[in-house]
């Protein structure tokens, strides 16, 4: 039996929320954006042939035209073998981390899958020839906010398809606004330009490992559900009262790239929690989450709530990343970053 295989990675982010269409359009004028990196933890997905006309995933057979299902994962499967007009095939997933993490898996399943999909046809049947990166993230992207209730940016699809360590510029509408009017370039490389977003990377690949041998992720012991809390977060954004401090998370997702691009941990330190003050005061707080904050503070260390906070897990930053994580590891299920 002929299949295919695809992983795509998990990331950390700063910020979430910036790079929703509800909020980055309506500020597009300054140019939203969003800072994440990405891990050692994968979605894995198989492809193989199947039943002509049906689709298997993990286990649950659906006729090709049949898109009404419950399960929302199974549904974005269904819609991405629609879109690419592909079906007798069987779809097998399975994740390092699990659902729920605030940690961009939805989007890295979408791109896996994609991408699998993408293969399939070029190998096994032989009626495609090779897409590029960009088009398979705007791909997931629409497909994925194609599901009502689904919101989500194009930041955790950029990171699933390109990895490492990003800031990623906003521009959905594509107006070109001069640079007096919030346009930022930082002093460092543009790896991709596209339609909706522009990526830059730092040039130094050390960057990445820099990042990662300073972080922790702590489990908040509850799962986040991202189209609830994103809802939240979007009525915050339009709120005219707090406008001043989401264009201040767009500054300091810039000042921390700069920062970590310069492999400066006090000044990320200092980013990281100067976003974390406006974040928590809009994203719901959990007591674990409180404890871990709370605990932090007492210590040199950076917090990040990922993803769109209310469970999942939590980023922390420290040069004595392996003291930090010891206040936690009785408590907490704690996944070191670093080699």
């Amino acid at each position: 039996m002929k299949s295919v295989n695809y992983k795509s990675p998990y990331r950390v982010d700063l910020c979430a929320g910036a790079d929703l269409r509800q909020v980055a359009i309506p500020f597009e004028y300054y140019r939203p954006c969003a800072f994440n990196f990405t891990i050692d933890k994968y979605v894995h997905v198989e492809v193989s042939e199947y039943t002509p006309e049906y689709i298997l995933i993990n286990g649950h057979e659906y006729h090709i035209s049949n898109a009404d299902m419950t399960n929302k994962y199974d549904k974005l499967a269904v819609y991405a073998c629609m879109a690419l007009n592909i079906s007798g095939i069987s779809i097998n997933t399975h994740s390092d981390l699990a659902n729920c993490s605030g940690l961009g898996g939805s989007s890295a399943t979408m791109v896996a899958l994609i991408s699998a999909l993408y293969r399939y046809r070029t190998e096994v049947l032989h009626d495609l020839g090779a897409v590029d990166e960009y088009t398979i993230m705007e791909e997931a992207h629409h497909i994925e906010n194609s599901i009502p209730g689904m919101n989500t940016g194009l930041q955790d699809q950029g990171a699933a398809i390109y990895g490492g360590v990003n800031l990623w510029t906003i521009h959905y509408t594509g107006v070109d606004y001069p640079s007096e009017c919030g346009y930022y370039i930082p002093d460092h490389t543009t790896d991709v330009i596209g339609d909706m977003c522009s990526r830059k990377a730092p040039l130094d690949p050390n960057v990445h490992k820099f990042l990662l041998d300073r972080s922790i992720l702590v489990y908040t012991n509850k799962e986040h559900d991202s189209s609830i809390e994103n809802d939240s977060q979007i009525s915050a954004y339009l709120n005219p009262s707090s406008r001043s401090t989401w264009l201040r998370t767009f500054e300091l997702s810039r000042l921390f790239y700069d920062s970590a691009a310069d492999m400066d941990s006090g000044m990320c330190i200092k980013y990281m929690n100067a976003m974390l003050d406006i974040r928590r005061s809009r994203l719901t707080i959990t007591a674990d989450m409180a404890t871990i904050i709370a605990t932090s503070s007492l210590h040199e260390c950076g917090v990040s709530i990922c993803g769109a906070g209310g469970g999942g897990y939590m980023w922390l930053f420290s040069d004595n990343i392996s003291s930090v994580a010891k206040l936690f590891e009785d408590e907490y299920e704690v996944i070191y970053l670093g080699g």
